[in-house]
């Protein structure tokens, strides 16, 4: 839903917020009549493109996956960005602003496509939930080992517990079962998600892709 804002270069980020916030609480009240809904909560996110067909997909991704890569810069993740002026932002009049609500109470689903959008303050934000969960080292595979492990320890509190399929491309209906069914293979899933497959990648096959697959495997996981 496309909305142009006009604010003054020497407001904050804080305050579009809260004008944001405003705004879409009035367009559910008004628009859709849920006079029950009050927003308060918004992340901003400044988009480094213009492909408007790319930025509406998002909203479709937001319905389907726990997260989300988005080409864009937060705004608004922490205090500093939060009473920066927009004059300090460098948004020009013909930049594109997304604004992402809350999925579920408060859990935020976007990141940053590139990791050099995302300073110092912002790392813990975006932080992989699986290197939080501090999950132990493995250094040997045996299925003994494997069967040991709780696979709860290694999914965040947004995980679906793969409930939810992959958005269909038009031709890939095939590949997204084929997937649904690997990843509900409970040995498999926990052999990717404990670091398990790290230890047989074999990187000097002339043959292989030197472990991208599974590595591109693991990061669906």
């Amino acid at each position: 839903m496309p909305h142009t804002f006009y604010m003054s270069k020497t407001e904050t980020v804080q305050e579009l917020e809260k004008k944001v916030c405003r705004s879409l609480s009035a367009y559910l009240y008004f628009t859709k009549k849920n006079k029950n809904k009050v927003v308060s909560k918004v992340r901003l996110w400044k988009s480094l493109t213009n492909n408007m067909e790319q930025i509406f997909e998002l909203d479709n991704k937001i319905k389907n996956y726990t997260h989300v890569s988005i080409d864009a810069e937060p705004l608004n993740i922490n205090d500093d960005q939060k009473t920066t002026m927009l004059d300090d932002c460098n948004i020009a009049d013909e930049d594109i602003l997304v604004v992402e609500l809350p999925k579920g109470k408060d859990e935020f689903v976007f990141r940053p496509l590139s990791e050099s959008d995302v300073d110092d303050k912002e790392a813990g934000v975006f932080a992989d939930p699986l290197a939080a969960a501090k999950l132990p080292i493995v250094t040997k595979f045996t299925m003994a080992e494997l069967e040991g492990r709780d696979i709860e320890t290694a999914l965040d509190k947004q995980s679906r517990r793969g409930l939810t399929g992959l958005q269909n491309l038009g031709n890939t209906c095939f590949m997204n079962s084929g997937l649904q069914c690997l990843s509900n293979t409970l040995e498999l899933s926990k052999y990717f998600l404990f670091g398990y497959y790290k230890l047989e990648i074999n990187k000097t096959n002339p043959l292989g892709m030197g472990g991208k697959l599974a590595k591109a495997y693991h990061t669906l996981i």
